[in-house]
This record gives structure tokens, sequence and C-alpha cells, in this order.
């Protein structure tokens, strides 16, 4: 398969990346949650004047991203915040009343975001 030619000058291009990958779509002004090739186009043309009516992947294939179901990446737990944690939540339930709810979310359950969508990311960052 022929690569097409980029339009975008170099500082473009990385300028570009960064927006795809720090921001959604309504961020920068435009409709949508999720960057689609389609929306890609849209912002090209409007904040760089280049019309791209193909080889928007191919872009992407040069900026080194891909398509990739969303993930969280979580650090080690503080042990010692996790058993001050447990310490009192267990006094909070040891002095409840009746009347009293203790009401708890697992940390999945709230999110700025949809829990599952796909978004465009660098690919294996680790190993570059």
């Amino acid at each position: 398969m022929r690569k097409q030619p980029t339009l975008l000058t170099e500082e473009q291009a990385l300028a570009f990346k960064q927006v795809i990958l720090q921001n959604r779509p309504f961020e920068v002004g435009l409709e949508g949650n999720i960057w689609t090739g389609k929306i890609m186009q849209i912002y090209l043309k409007s904040t760089y004047g280049v019309d791209y009516k193909s080889g928007i992947y191919d872009l992407l294939e040069r900026l080194n991203l891909s398509h990739q179901r969303a993930h969280f990446d979580y650090g080690n737990a503080d042990s010692d915040k996790q058993k001050a944690f447990v310490s009192d939540l267990k006094n909070q339930l040891l002095e409840a009343d009746e009347k009293t709810v203790v009401l708890m979310y697992d940390e999945f359950s709230i999110s700025e975001r949809p829990t599952s969508y796909y978004g465009w990311a660098e690919k294996n960052p680790t190993l570059w």
C-alpha cells in the first residue's frame, strides 16, 4: 500500500498529535466526544487549512498513533492509607444508628468519561 504524502509541516503534525492525545473533539470546538477520521479531517481543515480527503490514517500511522480501547494504569496503593480507610469505615459502621446509611462506590463506577470507549494513543510508548 502506498502512503499518502503529508500535507502538514512537522510542527503542525506534532501539534495535531498533542490535540488528539490530550483533548476530545468538543474541547476544541467540534461536535463529538471521540476522534473519528471525519472529525480529524474537519479539525485539520479548520485549523491548518489542509484538506485530507484521504490519507488521514496514514498520517496517524506516521505519528505513531493507534486506536486503542481505554484502560487505566494504577500505581501501587499506599498501605497506610488503605489501613486508615478500613479503620475509618469500621468506626463509621460501629457508630452508625438505624437511620444512618453508609454508601460506597466502586472506583470504576464514577468517571468523567464513558467507561467503554476507544481513543487514540501512542503505540508502545514504553519501548521508545
